[in-house]
Protein backbone atom coordinates (compact mmCIF):
# COMPACT_ATOMS: atom_id res chain seq x y z
CA UNK A 1 0.00 0.00 0.00
CA UNK A 2 3.12 2.53 0.88
CA UNK A 3 4.43 2.26 -2.79
CA UNK A 4 1.06 2.48 -4.42
CA UNK A 5 0.02 5.27 -3.03
CA UNK A 6 1.89 8.32 -4.32
CA UNK A 7 1.32 11.82 -4.37
CA UNK A 8 -0.51 12.69 -7.41
CA UNK A 9 -3.12 9.87 -6.35
CA UNK A 10 -3.50 10.79 -3.14
CA UNK A 11 -7.43 12.97 -3.84
CA UNK A 12 -8.24 9.17 -5.38
CA UNK A 13 -8.10 7.04 -2.01
CA UNK A 14 -11.47 5.86 -0.98
CA UNK A 15 -12.16 6.01 2.12
CA UNK A 16 -12.25 2.15 2.53
CA UNK A 17 -8.87 1.69 1.06
CA UNK A 18 -7.62 4.39 3.54
CA UNK A 19 -9.15 2.12 6.42
CA UNK A 20 -7.48 -1.03 5.09
CA UNK A 21 -4.17 0.88 5.17
CA UNK A 22 -4.87 2.20 8.70
CA UNK A 23 -5.59 -1.47 9.64
CA UNK A 24 -2.45 -3.11 8.37
CA UNK A 25 -0.14 -5.16 10.05
CA UNK A 26 2.74 -3.03 8.69
CA UNK A 27 3.69 0.06 10.73
CA UNK A 28 4.72 1.88 7.75
CA UNK A 29 1.15 1.31 5.85
CA UNK A 30 -0.52 2.34 9.09
CA UNK A 31 2.33 6.11 9.45
CA UNK A 32 1.17 6.47 5.56
CA UNK A 33 -2.63 6.73 7.08
CA UNK A 34 -1.78 9.14 9.14
CA UNK A 35 0.21 10.92 6.54
CA UNK A 36 -2.78 10.64 3.97
CA UNK A 37 -5.40 12.02 6.18
CA UNK A 38 -4.12 15.49 6.49
CA UNK A 39 -5.31 15.72 2.43
CA UNK A 40 -8.66 13.27 2.91
CA UNK A 41 -9.68 14.41 6.23
CA UNK A 42 -13.83 14.04 6.30
CA UNK A 43 -16.71 13.31 8.28
CA UNK A 44 -16.77 9.62 6.95
CA UNK A 45 -13.18 9.04 7.90
CA UNK A 46 -12.38 11.19 11.07
CA UNK A 47 -12.46 7.60 12.99
CA UNK A 48 -9.81 6.47 11.15
CA UNK A 49 -7.66 9.34 12.48
CA UNK A 50 -9.02 8.48 16.22
CA UNK A 51 -8.24 4.72 15.89
CA UNK A 52 -4.49 5.58 15.33
CA UNK A 53 -4.49 8.36 17.76
CA UNK A 54 -4.69 4.50 19.99
CA UNK A 55 -2.34 3.14 17.48
CA UNK A 56 -0.38 0.97 19.68
CA UNK A 57 3.06 2.22 17.88
CA UNK A 58 4.72 5.35 19.33
CA UNK A 59 5.70 6.26 15.84
CA UNK A 60 2.23 5.95 14.49
CA UNK A 61 0.72 7.41 17.19
CA UNK A 62 2.79 10.79 16.89
CA UNK A 63 2.57 11.19 12.77
CA UNK A 64 -1.61 10.86 13.96
CA UNK A 65 -1.08 13.58 16.34
CA UNK A 66 0.93 16.08 14.29
CA UNK A 67 -2.22 15.19 11.63
CA UNK A 68 -4.66 15.84 14.07
CA UNK A 69 -2.96 19.42 14.82
CA UNK A 70 -2.79 20.03 10.72
CA UNK A 71 -6.57 18.96 10.37
CA UNK A 72 -7.77 21.00 13.74
CA UNK A 73 -11.17 18.94 14.40
CA UNK A 74 -12.77 19.26 17.78
CA UNK A 75 -13.19 14.87 17.62
CA UNK A 76 -9.73 14.55 18.40
CA UNK A 77 -9.37 16.93 21.11
CA UNK A 78 -10.56 14.82 24.11
CA UNK A 79 -7.89 11.98 22.94
CA UNK A 80 -5.21 14.89 22.48
CA UNK A 81 -6.23 15.95 26.50
CA UNK A 82 -6.00 12.29 27.67
CA UNK A 83 -2.37 12.00 25.81
CA UNK A 84 -1.27 15.10 28.30
CA UNK A 85 -1.01 12.56 30.90
CA UNK A 86 1.93 10.51 28.58
CA UNK A 87 5.24 11.57 29.08
CA UNK A 88 6.10 10.69 25.71
CA UNK A 89 3.19 12.44 23.32
CA UNK A 90 2.56 15.37 26.07
CA UNK A 91 4.17 17.92 24.17
CA UNK A 92 2.94 17.17 20.67
CA UNK A 93 -1.01 16.80 22.05
CA UNK A 94 -0.32 19.92 24.27
CA UNK A 95 1.09 21.89 20.58
CA UNK A 96 -2.15 20.41 18.73
CA UNK A 97 -4.74 21.70 21.66
CA UNK A 98 -2.68 25.43 20.92
CA UNK A 99 -3.10 24.95 17.95
CA UNK A 100 -6.92 24.59 17.84
CA UNK A 101 -7.08 28.17 19.30
CA UNK A 102 -10.11 29.34 21.46
CA UNK A 103 -12.56 27.06 20.28
CA UNK A 104 -10.77 24.22 22.36
CA UNK A 105 -10.89 26.29 25.54
CA UNK A 106 -14.62 24.54 26.93
CA UNK A 107 -13.17 21.36 25.88
CA UNK A 108 -10.27 22.25 27.89
CA UNK A 109 -12.26 23.18 31.01
CA UNK A 110 -14.89 20.54 31.31
CA UNK A 111 -11.52 18.14 31.63
CA UNK A 112 -10.00 20.29 33.76
CA UNK A 113 -12.90 19.85 36.20
CA UNK A 114 -13.74 15.96 35.29
CA UNK A 115 -13.68 14.19 38.39
CA UNK A 116 -10.43 12.29 39.19
CA UNK A 117 -8.33 14.71 36.91
CA UNK A 118 -4.86 14.56 37.89
CA UNK A 119 -2.89 17.34 39.18
CA UNK A 120 -0.43 17.16 36.20
CA UNK A 121 -2.90 17.27 33.62
CA UNK A 122 -5.05 19.93 35.24
CA UNK A 123 -1.36 22.26 35.17
CA UNK A 124 -1.05 21.23 31.28
CA UNK A 125 -4.30 21.93 30.35
CA UNK A 126 -3.64 26.07 32.42
CA UNK A 127 -0.21 26.62 30.55
CA UNK A 128 -2.08 25.44 27.39
CA UNK A 129 -5.25 28.34 28.05
CA UNK A 130 -2.09 30.48 28.79
CA UNK A 131 -0.32 29.63 25.49
CA UNK A 132 -3.85 30.72 23.75
CA UNK A 133 -4.64 33.33 25.29
CA UNK A 134 -7.09 36.13 25.31
CA UNK A 135 -10.41 37.18 26.65
CA UNK A 136 -12.04 34.12 27.27
CA UNK A 137 -8.75 31.96 28.43
CA UNK A 138 -8.04 34.61 30.87
CA UNK A 139 -11.94 34.21 32.50
CA UNK A 140 -11.38 30.36 32.59
CA UNK A 141 -8.28 30.77 34.02
CA UNK A 142 -9.39 33.08 36.81
CA UNK A 143 -12.39 31.14 38.25
CA UNK A 144 -9.79 28.60 39.28
CA UNK A 145 -8.02 31.47 41.41
CA UNK A 146 -9.70 30.04 44.69
CA UNK A 147 -9.39 26.00 43.58
CA UNK A 148 -8.85 24.30 46.54
CA UNK A 149 -5.56 22.63 45.43
CA UNK A 150 -2.84 25.53 46.22
CA UNK A 151 -0.36 24.32 43.30
CA UNK A 152 -2.69 24.76 40.75
CA UNK A 153 -3.49 28.50 41.79
CA UNK A 154 0.44 28.65 42.05
CA UNK A 155 0.27 27.54 38.26
CA UNK A 156 -1.92 29.94 37.53
CA UNK A 157 -0.26 32.89 38.89
CA UNK A 158 2.86 31.42 37.50
CA UNK A 159 1.69 31.79 34.20
CA UNK A 160 0.06 35.37 34.42
CA UNK A 161 3.40 36.49 36.02
CA UNK A 162 5.53 35.25 32.65
CA UNK A 163 3.30 37.18 30.86
CA UNK A 164 3.40 40.17 32.85
CA UNK A 165 0.01 40.24 33.90
CA UNK A 166 -1.24 43.03 35.58
CA UNK A 167 -4.07 42.44 37.70
CA UNK A 168 -7.47 44.50 38.20
CA UNK A 169 -8.39 46.52 41.07
CA UNK A 170 -11.29 43.69 41.63
CA UNK A 171 -8.54 41.34 40.99
CA UNK A 172 -6.15 42.59 43.34
CA UNK A 173 -8.24 42.10 46.58
CA UNK A 174 -8.38 38.50 46.20
CA UNK A 175 -4.59 38.04 45.34
CA UNK A 176 -4.01 40.39 48.49
CA UNK A 177 -5.62 37.61 50.38
CA UNK A 178 -3.56 34.69 48.75
CA UNK A 179 -0.62 36.87 49.92
CA UNK A 180 -1.69 37.33 53.45
CA UNK A 181 -1.72 33.59 53.73
CA UNK A 182 1.94 33.21 51.83
CA UNK A 183 3.25 35.83 54.68
CA UNK A 184 1.72 33.54 57.13
CA UNK A 185 3.45 30.88 55.84
CA UNK A 186 6.66 32.26 55.20
CA UNK A 187 6.97 32.98 58.86
CA UNK A 188 5.82 29.73 60.35
CA UNK A 189 8.45 28.34 58.38
CA UNK A 190 11.55 30.61 59.19
CA UNK A 191 10.72 30.51 63.03
CA UNK A 192 10.60 26.16 62.38
CA UNK A 193 14.35 26.66 61.56
CA UNK A 194 15.27 28.35 65.18
CA UNK A 195 13.55 25.67 66.84
CA UNK A 196 15.57 22.55 65.46
CA UNK A 197 19.17 21.83 66.26
CA UNK A 198 22.58 21.92 64.69
CA UNK A 199 22.64 18.42 64.94
CA UNK A 200 23.91 16.44 61.57
CA UNK A 201 21.00 14.59 61.28
CA UNK A 202 18.82 18.46 61.26
CA UNK A 203 20.98 19.25 58.31
CA UNK A 204 18.63 17.51 55.25
CA UNK A 205 15.77 19.54 57.08
CA UNK A 206 16.91 22.97 57.37
CA UNK A 207 18.00 22.85 53.98
CA UNK A 208 14.37 22.12 53.28
CA UNK A 209 13.37 24.45 54.68
CA UNK A 210 15.82 26.73 53.58
CA UNK A 211 14.31 25.94 50.40
CA UNK A 212 10.44 26.06 51.38
CA UNK A 213 11.39 29.86 52.67
CA UNK A 214 12.84 31.00 49.19
CA UNK A 215 9.68 29.33 47.37
CA UNK A 216 7.67 31.24 50.20
CA UNK A 217 9.69 34.71 49.02
CA UNK A 218 9.26 34.10 45.43
CA UNK A 219 5.58 33.35 45.50
CA UNK A 220 5.41 36.88 47.89
CA UNK A 221 7.26 38.76 44.86
CA UNK A 222 5.60 37.17 42.00
CA UNK A 223 2.59 38.25 43.48
CA UNK A 224 3.31 41.62 44.58
CA UNK A 225 4.79 41.77 40.57
CA UNK A 226 0.94 40.82 39.39
CA UNK A 227 -0.77 43.43 41.77
CA UNK A 228 1.99 46.35 41.35
CA UNK A 229 4.56 47.56 38.90
CA UNK A 230 6.99 44.19 37.83
CA UNK A 231 9.82 46.28 37.59
CA UNK A 232 10.15 48.20 40.90
CA UNK A 233 9.02 44.72 42.43
CA UNK A 234 11.86 43.31 40.58
CA UNK A 235 14.37 46.41 42.31
CA UNK A 236 12.95 45.38 45.39
CA UNK A 237 13.77 41.79 45.42
CA UNK A 238 17.21 42.41 43.91
CA UNK A 239 18.15 44.75 47.34
CA UNK A 240 16.95 42.50 49.16
CA UNK A 241 18.94 39.79 47.79
CA UNK A 242 22.05 41.65 48.16
CA UNK A 243 21.54 40.74 51.90
CA UNK A 244 22.69 43.98 53.19
CA UNK A 245 20.75 45.83 55.93
CA UNK A 246 21.75 49.07 52.98
CA UNK A 247 19.95 47.27 50.59
CA UNK A 248 17.11 45.92 52.58
CA UNK A 249 16.45 49.10 53.94
CA UNK A 250 16.29 50.63 50.27
CA UNK A 251 13.73 47.90 48.88
CA UNK A 252 11.41 48.96 52.56
CA UNK A 253 11.63 52.52 51.21
CA UNK A 254 10.13 51.74 48.05
CA UNK A 255 7.98 49.61 48.76
CA UNK A 256 6.58 52.32 51.17
CA UNK A 257 6.11 54.66 48.22
CA UNK A 258 3.48 52.27 46.01
CA UNK A 259 2.52 49.49 48.58
CA UNK A 260 -1.08 49.35 49.98
CA UNK A 261 -1.23 50.52 53.81
CA UNK A 262 -2.62 47.35 55.19
CA UNK A 263 -0.55 45.26 53.78
CA UNK A 264 2.73 47.38 54.98
CA UNK A 265 2.87 46.34 58.72
CA UNK A 266 2.49 42.57 57.36
CA UNK A 267 5.42 42.73 54.70
CA UNK A 268 8.00 44.81 56.48
CA UNK A 269 8.66 43.24 59.15
CA UNK A 270 9.34 39.93 57.21
CA UNK A 271 11.23 41.55 54.54
CA UNK A 272 13.42 43.78 57.60
CA UNK A 273 17.00 42.52 57.85
CA UNK A 274 15.93 41.43 61.79
CA UNK A 275 16.07 37.67 63.43
CA UNK A 276 13.69 35.04 63.56
CA UNK A 277 12.48 36.02 66.84
CA UNK A 278 11.92 39.65 66.44
CA UNK A 279 10.20 39.15 63.02
CA UNK A 280 7.50 36.60 65.11
CA UNK A 281 7.15 39.39 67.54
CA UNK A 282 6.23 42.38 65.19
CA UNK A 283 4.03 40.16 63.61
CA UNK A 284 2.32 37.82 66.33
CA UNK A 285 -1.16 40.21 66.06
CA UNK A 286 -1.33 38.70 62.99
CA UNK A 287 -0.14 35.94 62.67
CA UNK A 288 -0.18 34.06 66.29
CA UNK A 289 2.23 30.83 66.80
CA UNK A 290 4.22 29.76 69.55
CA UNK A 291 7.52 29.07 69.92
CA UNK A 292 7.84 24.99 69.97
CA UNK A 293 10.38 22.33 71.16
CA UNK A 294 11.79 20.54 68.80
CA UNK A 295 9.33 16.87 68.71
CA UNK A 296 6.48 19.51 68.36
CA UNK A 297 7.92 21.34 65.50
CA UNK A 298 8.33 17.91 64.45
CA UNK A 299 4.95 16.83 64.66
CA UNK A 300 3.84 20.16 63.05
CA UNK A 301 5.70 19.66 60.50
CA UNK A 302 4.77 16.24 59.30
CA UNK A 303 1.24 17.17 59.92
CA UNK A 304 0.73 20.60 57.84
CA UNK A 305 -1.19 20.42 54.67
CA UNK A 306 0.94 19.69 51.85
CA UNK A 307 0.06 23.08 50.64
CA UNK A 308 2.54 24.20 53.57
CA UNK A 309 4.89 22.11 53.80
CA UNK A 310 6.25 20.11 50.44
CA UNK A 311 6.62 16.26 50.68
CA UNK A 312 10.71 16.75 50.62
CA UNK A 313 10.33 18.78 53.84
CA UNK A 314 8.22 15.80 55.41
CA UNK A 315 10.39 13.28 54.23
CA UNK A 316 13.57 15.09 55.74
CA UNK A 317 11.18 15.70 59.04
CA UNK A 318 10.77 11.73 59.29
CA UNK A 319 14.48 11.00 58.53
CA UNK A 320 15.52 14.03 61.69
CA UNK A 321 12.83 11.87 63.63
CA UNK A 322 14.33 8.59 62.72
CA UNK A 323 18.40 9.80 63.77
CA UNK A 324 17.37 11.93 67.11
CA UNK A 325 18.19 9.56 69.63
CA UNK A 326 16.05 12.04 71.80
CA UNK A 327 12.47 11.01 70.21
CA UNK A 328 11.02 7.96 70.19
CA UNK A 329 9.18 6.05 67.23
CA UNK A 330 5.71 6.03 68.26
CA UNK A 331 2.71 5.63 66.27
CA UNK A 332 2.14 8.96 64.11
CA UNK A 333 5.79 8.12 62.63
CA UNK A 334 4.04 4.25 62.19
CA UNK A 335 1.11 5.74 60.72
CA UNK A 336 2.78 7.36 57.39
CA UNK A 337 3.23 3.47 55.88
CA UNK A 338 -0.22 4.20 54.88
CA UNK A 339 0.60 7.48 53.28
CA UNK A 340 -0.50 7.46 49.75
CA UNK A 341 3.08 9.52 48.64
CA UNK A 342 5.10 6.34 47.95
CA UNK A 343 8.54 8.77 49.14
CA UNK A 344 6.90 9.33 52.98
CA UNK A 345 5.44 5.54 52.87
CA UNK A 346 8.58 4.23 51.86
CA UNK A 347 10.57 5.94 54.47
CA UNK A 348 8.39 5.32 57.16
CA UNK A 349 8.08 1.40 56.74
CA UNK A 350 12.21 1.21 57.01
CA UNK A 351 11.94 3.44 60.32
CA UNK A 352 9.35 1.16 61.33
CA UNK A 353 10.85 -2.19 60.34
CA UNK A 354 14.19 -1.38 61.48
CA UNK A 355 12.85 0.25 65.16
CA UNK A 356 9.93 -1.64 65.86
CA UNK A 357 9.98 -5.33 63.74
CA UNK A 358 7.15 -6.83 65.62
CA UNK A 359 4.77 -3.53 64.60
CA UNK A 360 5.94 -3.76 61.24
CA UNK A 361 4.36 -7.37 60.95
CA UNK A 362 1.83 -6.58 62.45
CA UNK A 363 0.94 -3.41 59.86
CA UNK A 364 2.18 -5.48 57.02
CA UNK A 365 -0.66 -8.26 57.80
CA UNK A 366 -3.38 -5.11 57.78
CA UNK A 367 -1.67 -3.59 54.46
CA UNK A 368 -2.89 -6.92 52.23
CA UNK A 369 -3.38 -4.80 49.41
CA UNK A 370 0.20 -2.86 49.64
CA UNK A 371 2.18 -5.86 51.19
CA UNK A 372 4.03 -6.83 48.11
CA UNK A 373 5.29 -3.22 47.46
CA UNK A 374 6.62 -2.90 51.21
CA UNK A 375 7.72 -6.50 51.14
CA UNK A 376 9.98 -5.00 47.47
CA UNK A 377 11.27 -2.21 49.52
CA UNK A 378 12.36 -3.58 52.33
CA UNK A 379 14.29 -6.27 50.03
CA UNK A 380 16.22 -3.33 48.60
CA UNK A 381 16.83 -1.77 51.21
CA UNK A 382 18.52 -5.44 52.57
CA UNK A 383 20.59 -5.87 49.73
CA UNK A 384 21.63 -2.38 50.16
CA UNK A 385 19.41 -0.60 47.24
CA UNK A 386 18.71 3.07 48.13
CA UNK A 387 15.33 4.62 49.18
CA UNK A 388 14.13 7.28 46.94
CA UNK A 389 15.07 9.42 49.76
CA UNK A 390 18.86 8.14 49.73
CA UNK A 391 18.71 8.95 46.06
CA UNK A 392 17.60 12.55 46.35
CA UNK A 393 20.33 12.72 49.00
CA UNK A 394 23.00 11.46 46.75
CA UNK A 395 21.75 13.72 43.63
CA UNK A 396 22.09 17.27 45.77
CA UNK A 397 25.80 16.29 45.91
CA UNK A 398 26.42 16.28 42.55
CA UNK A 399 27.27 19.30 40.69
CA UNK A 400 25.33 18.51 37.93
CA UNK A 401 21.98 18.92 40.00
CA UNK A 402 23.18 21.83 41.14
CA UNK A 403 19.93 24.51 41.60
CA UNK A 404 17.47 21.54 41.81
CA UNK A 405 14.94 21.39 45.08
CA UNK A 406 14.58 18.46 47.28
CA UNK A 407 11.15 18.62 46.17
CA UNK A 408 11.76 18.65 42.10
CA UNK A 409 14.65 15.93 42.56
CA UNK A 410 12.35 13.78 44.76
CA UNK A 411 9.93 14.04 41.97
CA UNK A 412 12.58 13.03 39.53
CA UNK A 413 13.96 9.99 41.36
CA UNK A 414 10.30 8.84 42.20
CA UNK A 415 10.14 7.92 37.88
CA UNK A 416 13.91 6.65 37.66
CA UNK A 417 14.71 2.97 37.27
CA UNK A 418 17.48 1.25 38.71
CA UNK A 419 19.80 -1.64 37.38
CA UNK A 420 23.36 -3.34 38.36
CA UNK A 421 26.03 -3.80 35.75
CA UNK A 422 28.72 -6.05 37.16
CA UNK A 423 32.38 -5.67 36.49
CA UNK A 424 33.41 -5.97 33.05
CA UNK A 425 29.90 -6.02 31.59
CA UNK A 426 28.49 -3.19 28.82
CA UNK A 427 26.08 -0.54 28.70
CA UNK A 428 25.10 0.59 24.85
CA UNK A 429 23.32 3.49 24.47
CA UNK A 430 22.15 4.43 20.47
CA UNK A 431 21.55 7.75 19.47
CA UNK A 432 17.73 7.13 19.70
CA UNK A 433 17.93 6.58 23.88
CA UNK A 434 16.65 9.60 25.06
CA UNK A 435 17.12 8.68 28.55
CA UNK A 436 19.75 10.38 30.94
CA UNK A 437 21.68 7.53 33.34
CA UNK A 438 23.68 8.46 36.76
CA UNK A 439 26.12 6.70 38.49
CA UNK A 440 25.08 6.09 41.61
CA UNK A 441 27.61 3.70 42.67
CA UNK A 442 31.51 2.14 41.26
CA UNK A 443 32.36 3.21 37.95
CA UNK A 444 32.17 3.01 34.08
CA UNK A 445 34.85 3.58 31.61
CA UNK A 446 33.01 4.93 28.77
CA UNK A 447 33.53 5.47 25.01
CA UNK A 448 31.48 7.87 22.99
CA UNK A 449 32.94 8.21 19.14
CA UNK A 450 36.92 7.88 19.01
CA UNK A 451 36.90 9.75 22.72
CA UNK A 452 37.18 7.89 26.21
CA UNK A 453 35.80 9.37 29.57
CA UNK A 454 35.84 8.03 32.95
CA UNK A 455 32.56 7.90 35.08
CA UNK A 456 32.00 9.28 37.66
CA UNK A 457 35.21 11.25 37.23
CA UNK A 458 34.48 13.30 33.81
CA UNK A 459 30.35 13.44 34.81
CA UNK A 460 28.11 11.45 37.44
CA UNK A 461 25.26 11.51 33.72
CA UNK A 462 26.03 10.06 30.72
CA UNK A 463 23.59 10.56 27.51
CA UNK A 464 23.82 10.37 23.74
CA UNK A 465 21.83 14.22 24.66
CA UNK A 466 24.69 15.83 25.96
CA UNK A 467 26.77 15.42 22.97
CA UNK A 468 26.81 18.17 19.37
CA UNK A 469 27.09 15.30 17.14
CA UNK A 470 23.69 13.22 16.04
CA UNK A 471 24.49 9.38 15.76
CA UNK A 472 26.51 9.47 18.38
CA UNK A 473 26.85 5.67 20.04
CA UNK A 474 27.64 5.09 23.75
CA UNK A 475 29.23 2.46 25.33
CA UNK A 476 30.53 1.58 28.91
CA UNK A 477 31.62 -0.72 30.31
CA UNK A 478 32.30 -1.19 34.00
CA UNK A 479 35.38 -1.15 35.62
CA UNK A 480 33.67 -2.34 39.24
CA UNK A 481 29.98 -3.52 39.99
CA UNK A 482 28.32 -0.74 38.84
CA UNK A 483 24.44 0.71 40.35
CA UNK A 484 22.84 2.93 37.88
CA UNK A 485 19.58 5.08 37.71
CA UNK A 486 17.93 5.71 34.67
CA UNK A 487 15.26 8.36 33.32
CA UNK A 488 13.71 9.73 30.49
CA UNK A 489 14.19 13.51 29.39
CA UNK A 490 11.21 13.79 28.96
CA UNK A 491 10.55 13.40 32.46
CA UNK A 492 13.01 15.39 33.41
CA UNK A 493 11.72 18.39 31.35
CA UNK A 494 8.30 17.60 32.62
CA UNK A 495 9.00 18.27 36.23
CA UNK A 496 10.99 21.41 35.19
CA UNK A 497 8.34 22.48 33.42
CA UNK A 498 8.77 26.19 35.44
CA UNK A 499 11.90 26.53 35.29
CA UNK A 500 13.43 26.56 31.54
CA UNK A 501 16.58 28.30 33.09
CA UNK A 502 17.85 25.20 34.97
CA UNK A 503 17.09 23.22 32.27
CA UNK A 504 19.44 25.07 30.18
CA UNK A 505 22.10 25.02 32.76
CA UNK A 506 21.51 21.28 33.69
CA UNK A 507 22.32 20.51 30.04
CA UNK A 508 25.24 23.29 29.05
CA UNK A 509 26.77 22.38 32.89
CA UNK A 510 26.92 18.43 31.97
CA UNK A 511 27.94 19.12 28.39
CA UNK A 512 30.54 21.06 29.41
CA UNK A 513 32.05 18.61 32.34
CA UNK A 514 32.57 16.31 28.31
CA UNK A 515 34.05 19.25 26.71
CA UNK A 516 36.32 20.02 29.47
CA UNK A 517 37.72 16.43 30.12
CA UNK A 518 38.08 15.70 25.85
CA UNK A 519 40.07 18.49 25.52
CA UNK A 520 42.16 17.84 28.76
CA UNK A 521 42.51 14.54 26.59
Amino acid sequence: AAAAANQGDVLSVSDDRLYNVAKANKKEDRLLAAKLLRSLINDSNIFVLLELLRDPDNEVRQQAIITARKVNRNETWPLLIELLGNKLFTYEAASALVAAGEKVLPVLDNAFHRSGQSNAVMIKIINIMVEIGGAEAHRLLWQKIDFPERKIVKQILISLSKNRYTATSKEALVLNDILIDEIGKALWNITAKTELSDEEFNQPLQNALDEEIKSNFDFIYMLLAIIYDPDSIELVKENIGLGTTEGTTYAIELLDIFLAQDMKPRLFPLLDDIPANEKLDKLQVFYPRQIYEEQETYNYLLNRESSNVNRWTKACTLYAIANNQNINIDDSIVAHMFNPDPLLAELATWITYKNKPAQYRSVLRRLTNKADTIERMVHRVENNLPLVFDVVIKLQQMPEFAGFTGVLLSQIVSQMRSFRIKQGESLVISHHNHEVYVVFSGGLRTTIGNQQFSNPEDSNLLGTFFHEKDGLEVKAVAKTDTFMLGVSLNSIFDTLTNYPELVKEFINRVSQQYNKAEIST
